[in-house]
Formats: structure tokens, sequence, C-alpha cells
């Protein structure tokens, strides 16, 4: 798909959800499952960034957390950052050491919009990790649209649980998702980095729209949304990203799904709380449970 295309389809799409969000309050997708001895556990697509518009959390994400004897989350980024041994620890592994920097994983051009729109010296991007680059790129995004990750659902459901002594189950650890962070292919990188860098207004309209989505519980504009990396593919890479995705969702959605059946068949109830795009579309988190034989029905809208 070109980019002439898919900036087509963010128009048409910005105009159904805004319409949509015009015309009726709608609440974050939440999907309650059971099992036939009427076990159940919740599952809610976070997304990573927001405001404070975003809150608070609809009745149904609230009475969701509440009925749960457990949060399950991705990652327990709160505790994580409140370790400053483990914080250095990750911090260095985005460094490159001293044979190696940011300029050999990058293309002269993607290379020279970082250091110009980054906001840091050439000498210390240079030494950062390109997924560092990334990082920072999204940051700037999040930001022009007024939002950030502290506000990011995940997180807010995070400092609320450890508030009130919930039990927290973190389904990876910071090692998997620092691999995941580092494994991606230089390609990739270097790709969304120049689109984001070269079409800020396209990228933040693309991240407004799925934070409306998200807001709205729009199942179906959501997976379009999510799918847009997918779709913009440039075919030289078409294989290398192609791996890269199954390792990033279906290997994880995999695992994520053992885990949402484990926690079934234990009889707990649980607030199974990850990324969005782990949870809808084809092959999802819902859609496996649900072809998995459990009842899997949309709840709170």
């Amino acid at each position: 798909m070109n980019k002439r295309m898919w900036a087509a389809i963010l128009l048409v799409l910005s105009l159904m959800v805004y319409t949509q969000a015009g015309v009726a309050e709608s609440t974050p997708l939440l999907y309650q499952v059971q099992d036939e001895n009427g076990h159940c556990i919740y599952l809610l697509g976070t997304i990573h960034l927001g405001n404070e518009d975003m809150y608070p959390l609809s009745d149904a994400v609230k009475h969701a957390y509440q009925d749960s004897e457990i949060l399950a989350v991705e990652l327990d980024i709160v505790s994580i950052t409140q370790d400053l041994a483990q914080m250095m620890k990750y911090s260095m592994a985005l460094m490159y050491g001293a044979d190696d920097s940011a300029k050999n994983h990058l293309s002269p051009e993607t290379y020279a919009l970082g250091v110009e729109k980054l906001g840091y010296p050439e000498f210390a991007l240079d030494k950062m990790h390109i997924a560092s680059w990334l990082s920072l790129a999204q940051e700037q995004l999040f930001a022009s649209i007024g939002r950030t990750s502290d506000m990011g659902v995940d997180q807010c459901l995070l400092r609320l649980a450890h508030h009130d002594g919930k039990e927290i189950h973190p389904l990876e650890t910071m090692e998997d998702q620092m691999q995941l962070l580092l494994d991606m292919p230089d390609q990739m990188v270097d790709e969304q980095l120049w689109q984001m860098l070269t079409y800020p207004e396209a990228s933040a309209l693309s991240l407004e729209l799925l934070s409306t989505a998200w807001e709205q519980g729009n199942e179906t504009f959501l997976s379009l949304l999510l799918a847009q990396e997918e779709a913009a593919i440039p075919p030289e890479y078409a294989e290398i990203y192609t791996a890269y995705y199954h390792r990033m969702y279906d290997q994880r959605d995999a695992a994520f799904e053992e885990k949402a059946i484990e926690y079934l068949q234990s009889g707990k109830k649980v607030l199974f709380a990850v990324g969005a795009a782990h949870i809808v579309g084809e092959n999802g988190l819902a859609d496996r449970l649900e072809k998995a034989g459990y009842q899997v029905t949309e709840i709170g809208r």
C-alpha cells in the first residue's frame, strides 16, 4: 500500500471515527471470557499512551478491576522503574559499545533526520541503540497530541493495583521485552523512524485516531489502525517484517492464550490487560479463546 493510499484511508477513518464520537458515548473494549464451569476472566485491550481526558475509566472497566483478584499485565513497569539497579542495567543495554554506533545501523538520510529532529547532540545519539531513537521519536509524537506513556492505561491500572495492594502478575519479563526491542531489524527501525520524522502530522493523526478508537471501544477501527504498519511494509522488506511480526504478535499471543486458559482453569478472577493489538482482530486473544471453545462476550457498552 503506497503512502498516498494510506493517507486517504486515514482521512476516511478520521471522518468516521470523529463522527461516531460526536453522536454516542463510547467505552473501551472489554470482554468477559467464561468456561463451562462458570469461571471467568476479563480481557481489556490497553493503549500505551493517554491523557487525563481518558480518566476515570468506564464503570465496566472499574467493575472488572474490582471484581478481579489479580491484575495480569505484560510487564509491571511501575516496579521496574522503582528499581534503580534494573533501570541502569537496561539503560546500558540500549547503548552501543566502543566499536559500534547508530551510524552503522541507519541509512544516512534517516541518521541525519534524527540528529536534526530528536533534540539530542549527535555524539549522544550516535551511542544510543537505534531502538532508543525510535522511542524518542514516539515520545515526541505522543507529546504533539497531548498524550504521554505515563498516562497509558496499563501504567494507570498498575499504579492503582500497587496502591490497593492487588496481586499483580507480569506475563513477561523486562528481559523478554528488551530482547524484542533490540532484535527489531535495522530496516524496520529505519523505515519507521523515517516515516515519523518525515511525516510527523500523518503519524500524529494515526496515533490520535488510535486513541479515539480505543476510547470508543471500536474494534473495527482499532483493527484497521493497528494493521497500518503491516499494510505499509515496503515490498523489499516483506520477509523481514513478516518474521518479526510473527515473533512480536503470533508467538506472544499464543503464550497469552495459554496463560489466560490457566487462569480460567484455576477459577481465579483476573483482569487480563495487555495491548489492544494482542486482543482484537483475527487471531487476537479474544478470537483465539472463542475458537478454543470459551464464551467470549463484549461487555460494558
